[in-house]
């Protein structure tokens, strides 16, 4: 795959801490130890498409502080393109606290910084190279403004524009008319669609994305956790399964699914094919909460998408 693509969505600084037990009110608790990682489902979507083979742009708001230099480099490394990426004086750069303690629970704080006052005229400054880009996919945590103006950016490009929206995305019909796919999970469905939360069926989560689709969204995919995910338009409803042999959780996957399908329908895909795609990648997350996420390759997901060997009966 060589496909170009744009990301937009938030970008932090990660602080883990991991603590035996999470402390009381006006506890002082000793942690093993403290590290940091880029965060952010903008910044860990972009990532992740560069390691499957994707060409990325990653629009996004950092501050002027040491952190922004710590994020950048992180990401240039990681093959990120960052000509996307704008700087405030007014505004330090995101940073998000978790806490892990030794049952694996978590906890996090967020402090959004730059990434709150991402507007609209800091992302047209920054739209160098959009031209090319095959595909643009909207993550979370920027003002909902900025994302409805990069979908029309998009859209005038002739890119293909996915929404994936996190549960506290404010997600307007404006937003939702500028954008070819919608990617979420069953706690966002249930928001939008005023539904009970629960453990969707495969039935009823076809049902409550098509009451989605008439707000104006031509294709909507709901991840269903270890059934896979769904894919719903007009004329077709398809269960994209996990690879035979596969323990992923689609849901739990949701940066790396959601940069997955990107890539492979900037790089000329079909829909049932990027899903299918998506849906190996997913399987291929290895790490827990709380640690580096470890992004696949191309080949190790290709390996997935092989059919099993059948051997000859002699």
């Amino acid at each position: 795959m060589n496909s170009r693509l744009a990301v937009a969505g938030d970008v932090y600084l990660q602080w883990l801490v991991e603590p035996a037990h999470f402390p009381a009110a006006g506890e002082t608790v000793v942690a093993d130890r403290a590290s940091w990682r880029v965060g952010g489902h903008g910044a860990l979507q972009a990532m992740a498409a560069a390691h499957l083979g994707g060409q990325v742009l990653l629009w996004g708001h950092l501050g002027e502080d040491p952190f922004a230099d710590l994020l950048r480099t992180e990401l240039r490394e990681a093959g990120v393109g960052l000509a996307g990426l704008s700087r405030s004086r007014q505004s330090p750069s995101g940073v998000a606290f978790t806490w892990v303690n030794a049952a694996g629970q978590s906890q996090t704080t967020k402090v959004p910084g730059a990434n709150a006052c991402y507007e609209v005229r800091h992302l047209e400054h920054h739209q160098q190279g959009l031209a090319q880009c095959g595909c643009a996919l909207l993550s979370s945590g920027i003002p909902e403004e900025t994302l409805a103006h990069a979908a029309r950016l998009a859209r005038q490009s002739g890119a293909k524009v996915i929404l994936d929206p996190a549960a506290d995305t404010r997600v307007t019909d404006e937003l939702l008319a500028g954008v070819d796919y919608v990617i979420l999970n069953e706690e966002t469905l249930a928001l939008l669609t005023r539904a009970p939360l629960c453990d969707f069926s495969q039935a009823i989560a076809a049902l409550k994305a098509r009451e989605l689709r008439g707000r104006g969204v031509p294709t909507v995919i709901v991840k269903l956790g270890p059934l896979g995910a769904l894919l719903v338009k007009e004329d077709l409803e398809h269960l994209w399964r996990p690879p035979a042999g596969a323990s992923g959780d689609v849901t739990q996957s949701a940066d790396l699914f959601a940069a997955a399908f990107a890539v492979a329908l900037a790089s000329g895909k079909t829909d049932l094919s990027a899903g299918k795609f998506a849906v190996a990648a997913a399987a291929c997350k290895r790490w827990q909460p709380g640690e580096a996420p470890v992004f696949p390759s191309l080949a190790e997901v290709e390996h997935y998408l092989k059919p099993p060997l059948v051997k000859s009966q002699i």
